[in-house]
């Protein structure tokens, strides 16, 4: 019901989304999310104090969202020592698709090592949409990126097979 106010309820779901009721806090997770992208400033600022349940209650509300808006901040959290938080920012930017994939493998393509790590997992997890750009990847003149790029198209497995196959034609 809130959610169908829109816009005028975001501040009070807001501040409900650090309710210590668990019930009370998944119920403000769907209405922002219905609200969409404009529930996200408010929620963002939160998150620079809050703990691991705020901060991975906010992260649901950008993952059920979806949007290009939620990119950054998700990308951010590929990088959280909180396993919870790192698979909800994967299921986000699944959930965005393939808006995500260019700054993904702007990142990779910046990062090194252990850094590689989350970018690669949510690059695989984009599979299809982020295929033709993985392959890419094969053209840059670094190894390091034919191995990230290796290391993706194994974590999508037999899946992307068809997909790889059309790109390679």
């Amino acid at each position: 019901a809130l959610a169908q106010i829109g816009p005028p309820a975001i501040e009070g779901l807001v501040s409900r989304i650090v309710a210590p009721n668990g019930t009370i806090r998944d119920e403000v997770v769907y209405a922002l999310s219905a609200i969409g992208d404009q529930a996200l400033p408010p929620l963002l600022r939160i998150t620079e104090n809050a703990n691991d349940v705020i901060r991975l209650a906010v992260l649901r509300v950008l993952a059920m969202v979806g949007s290009e808006t939620t990119i950054e901040p998700l990308i951010a959290a590929l990088f959280e020592p909180n396993q919870d938080m790192r698979n909800e920012a994967v299921r986000g930017l699944r959930n965005v698709g393939h808006a995500a994939v260019p700054e993904l493998i702007r990142r990779l393509k910046n990062s090194t090592g252990a850094a590689q790590a989350p970018l690669v997992e949510a690059l695989a997890a984009l599979k299809e949409a982020a295929i033709t750009n993985v392959v890419q990847l094969f053209d840059e003149p670094e190894e390091r990126l034919w191995i990230a790029a290796s290391d993706i198209l194994g974590q999508m497995g037999s899946t992307a097979v068809p997909t790889l196959r059309r790109v390679l034609e």
